[in-house]
């Protein structure tokens, strides 16, 4: 996993990005030198869900937070024949919209990260 792989290698890494994905329980990451990006679901406010809130105790304060308002986890890529897992009602932020707004995300973090060289 890329949490645990930059808890034991952090100096030779600059940044680590989650996309909708959080660290395990066993890895604290708040001495972790590189940029941290969280690009995340979220609801109408911006606010993660509940459990994923417990994380952010390991995380360093300066995480970059990328909420995805309406976005749901199986629409953050095309990583499966999602199909079989959607529900019969329609998501809240349409799927090429979230795949948008992710894809900013992580340029934004990326020309962060290109930006502290």
């Amino acid at each position: 996993m890329a949490a645990q792989f930059a808890a034991e290698n952090g100096d030779r890494l600059e940044g680590l990005l989650f996309f909708d994905a959080y660290p395990p329980e066993s890895i604290d990451l708040r001495d972790f030198a590189g940029l941290v990006g969280w690009i995340h679901r979220a609801d109408e406010a911006g606010k993660m869900p509940g459990y994923y809130e417990r994380h952010l105790a390991r995380m360093p304060s300066d995480v970059r937070r990328y909420p995805i308002v309406g976005g749901t986890h199986i629409n953050f890529g095309r990583f499966i024949p999602a199909e079989r897992f959607r529900s019969p009602a329609p998501p809240v932020l349409p799927v090429e919209a979230q795949m948008e707004s992710v894809a900013s995300a992580a340029t934004d973090f990326l020309e962060k990260l290109s930006g502290r060289n």
